[in-house]
């Protein structure tokens, strides 16, 4: 669902990262977990089926489009804030994935991200050829890993809120931005 499935017969072709054939793009092979670049269009997901592209691209109604809620790097005292993210990611080609936990804060909270990206690539001797000869690309995985330290004191304001803190996760490349934004949800004191 989440991958990855490294093949032992690929592992060092990859330096031990999976490689995906071109008939198994990500988008195709996992069912959780995928995230696409903000506003890509259906037409550039690899093999986008006729109807895909009709349901994606007739978009939200209009006056339905989410807005930015918040600046970078503030807090927002809002319980409907979090609707923007929501949307995001449960678009067709979403650009934001939730998780949710229940936690007792530390002082400081250590985030661990640990994900991967897939380049389409052509390599000879890497599936098979098709009939004219030719080889064709697959999706070759690169690996994401970073970490991250939040002063869980910006995390405990009263009420429901979103924390931007500026924290853009290393991705291997220039041109791949990932945000870390966290909805802080403190839980209600218990009744006496």
């Amino acid at each position: 669902m989440i991958g990855p499935d490294p093949r032992p017969d690929q592992a060092d072709l990859n330096e031990g990262q999976e490689i995906l054939r071109p008939q198994d793009p990500p988008r195709l092979r996992y069912s959780a977990g995928v995230l696409f670049p903000s506003q890509v269009t259906v037409d550039e997901a690899e093999t986008a089926a006729a109807d895909e592209t009709n349901v994606a691209d007739s978009g939200p109604a209009e006056g339905d489009e989410p807005e930015d809620l918040t600046p970078s790097g503030s807090l927002i005292d809002t319980d409907s804030a979090p609707e923007h993210e929501v949307n995001r990611a449960n678009e067709f080609l979403p650009s934001a994935l939730g998780l949710t936990a229940l936690i007792r804060l530390p002082r400081q909270l250590k985030i661990k991200i640990r994900a991967g990206r897939y380049e389409k690539k052509l390599q000879e001797g890497v599936g098979r050829q098709d009939k004219a000869g030719k080889w064709q690309p697959h999706w070759w995985r690169r690996p994401i890993e970073d970490s991250k330290t939040i002063d869980c004191e910006q995390l405990l304001a009263t009420g429901p809120h979103i924390f931007r803190p500026k924290l853009f996760l290393t991705t291997g490349d220039a041109n791949l931005k990932l945000e870390l934004h966290i909805f802080s949800r403190p839980l209600p004191p218990r009744a006496e």
